[in-house]
């Protein structure tokens, strides 16, 4: 398991990155309507490695970001970036585990809770008309797309954590 907080580079590198990827890959790489938010992906995964104030900052500017972004009202995204990094802490602090699976459903409570507030925030604000529809074609296919990138991105960074530590380990026993 990775250090529960991470390097303010590592952090703001991690969100450049994905600033960059929503504004050039995320259009291209969407599955009809459903187009994924990097960003919030982003701010699950950083949101359990980092302190609750951190997180709620990293989620206002990812949020604000965000807004600029797509065609949200803008301050929408940054409340709704905050709320889940303050639900991913909240749940972290009461159910605190090293374990992949436990990772794995607060990242999918985190993008459902998410999702479903961004759609709802868009339906009371006209952006769609039709909440059912919006919810078949968009917001449940961006679900499926950002829990599956999410997973991937943090397995990823568990093995590689895990490399480091064992090779951390050898070189430590070696002396």
């Amino acid at each position: 398991m990775p250090a529960k907080h991470l390097r303010p580079r590592i952090l703001l590198l991690f969100c450049v990155i994905a600033v960059l990827a929503q504004v050039v890959f995320a259009p291209n790489i969407a599955i009809g309507r459903a187009v994924p938010n990097l960003l919030l992906v982003c701010l699950v995964l950083v949101s359990s490695r980092v302190s609750l104030p951190v997180s709620i900052g990293c989620g206002f500017l990812l949020g604000l970001i965000s807004d600029l972004v797509t065609s949200a009202a803008v301050g929408s995204g940054a409340l709704i970036f905050v709320l889940s990094a303050l639900l991913i802490n909240l749940f972290l602090q009461r159910f605190p585990s090293d374990l992949f699976r436990v990772e794995v459903v607060v990242v999918l409570v985190s993008l459902l809770f998410a999702n479903l507030i961004i759609l709802l925030v868009n339906f009371l604000l006209g952006f769609c008309k039709d909440l059912l529809g919006a919810l078949l074609s968009i917001t449940l296919p961006s679900l499926l797309y950002e829990f599956l990138l999410a997973v991937c991105i943090l397995a990823i960074a568990l093995l590689w954590a895990n490399y480091h530590l064992q090779n951390q380990n050898n070189s430590s026993t070696r002396r």
